[in-house]
């Protein structure tokens, strides 16, 4: 493999190791970087609904994850205060529309791994952690990336092209300029575990919202370490 006909994809999360497998599924030489030494195990993202599920049927890793997460057939809305079910939502209405008519509950870093180790399986897939990167430099028939790695050393990689799927404070968006339209809230949110099982409390299921007159919540059960 020539470097500069690999495509570089920046950032290890759940987008960037679809993107690295499916390329690779493609014959695509792609190479993944990722700045952080583990993929973070702290709480972050953990439904995947039923559009996602079949679009990850394409890149066969669907199944693994229905496997290992939990199917949520319903949600429901409730009172914060009464604890009143309001409306309650039944995704097998959309068994016509679907194949996977339930949303999975699995925590995002399982979901990684999972698209990680089908990567990694393939010939034309390198990944490389601790990869920090500091500049991008475009040219006429590729571009050029330099990273800091974890010694203190730096490299530079060139490929045909760049994919940046590295977050919200992006440094390939930054890069280039692209803008990043939006606002932030001017809350902010608690995420707290239990081991608790609230679902023996009042027939609530694995995805729940709360809504009071002014505040909300949500309660949502994930597999978890051990399957809780």
């Amino acid at each position: 493999m020539f470097e500069n006909d690999q495509i570089i994809v920046v950032g290890a999360g759940p987008v960037g190791a679809i993107t690295a497998l499916r390329l690779a599924q493609l014959d695509v030489p792609v190479l993944l970087i990722e700045a952080l030494a583990e993929t973070p195990t702290s709480h972050r993202a953990a439904t995947t609904h039923s559009s996602t599920l079949d679009l990850l049927d394409k890149v066969g890793i669907a199944e693994e994850i229905v496997k290992n997460g939990l199917k949520a057939q319903y949600f429901q809305y409730r009172y914060l205060d009464s604890n009143e079910v309001f409306a309650e939502f039944d995704f097998g209405l959309l068994q016509s529309e679907t194949n996977h008519p339930y949303a999975v509950q699995l925590e995002q870093h399982k979901t990684v791994e999972i698209a990680l180790s089908e990567a990694q399986k393939k010939s034309n897939f390198t990944f490389y952690r601790e990869y920090l990167v500091t500049e991008i430099v475009n040219k006429a028939e590729s571009v050029e990336v330099s990273v800091k790695l974890s010694d203190g050393n730096t490299r530079r990689i060139s490929g045909k092209f760049l994919i940046g799927c590295d977050g919200g404070r992006s440094i390939v968006r930054k890069s280039q300029g692209i803008n990043f339209p939006g606002f932030t809230w001017e809350e902010r949110f608690l995420i707290l575990a239990s081991y608790f099982d609230y679902e023996s409390l009042d027939n609530y299921r694995y995805r729940n919202y709360l809504a009071g007159a002014n505040t909300w919540c949500s309660v949502f059960k994930i597999p978890g370490p051990e399957g809780f």
